[in-house]
């Protein structure tokens, strides 16, 4: 419940504190790959160590900060679609970058084969 993720974040936190060697990046890692899926959810962003305390300390004291994400999510295997990045830097930037780097080309079509059922794919036509 929305009290045991204060909690969480609380002892997070400490632990964090007392290890500033830590990289912030292995840290989420470490949530992300070993922890159960709970439907009470936080996500702290920044950059270093600083950043990861101050935001583990909005989401322990249950303040509203801007770089703190929180939320209620159904617990299950469904499908989750992560969009990196800021947004559209530019219009077009995908379909340029796939003209440019083979890689990215490929894995937008892989994409849009998996996904070919559920939405209508053109991207590259």
């Amino acid at each position: 419940d929305e009290g045991a993720l204060r909690a969480q974040a609380a002892r997070l936190r400490e632990f964090v504190e007392a290890r500033p060697e830590l990289a912030p990046d292995e840290v989420a890692w470490s949530l992300v790959s070993t922890r159960a899926a709970l439907e009470h959810r936080a996500v702290a962003l920044g950059t270093g160590g600083a950043g990861l305390v101050t935001g583990l300390d909005s989401i322990a004291r249950g303040t509203a900060a801007a770089d703190v994400v929180e939320g209620v999510g159904p617990i299950g295997d469904e499908a989750v679609f992560v969009f990196p990045g800021q947004g559209a830097q530019w219009v077009g930037m995908g379909v340029e970058l796939a003209g440019v780097f083979p890689v990215f080309r490929e894995a937008l079509e892989e994409c849009g084969r998996a996904l070919s059922g559920f939405v209508e794919w053109d991207l590259l036509e």
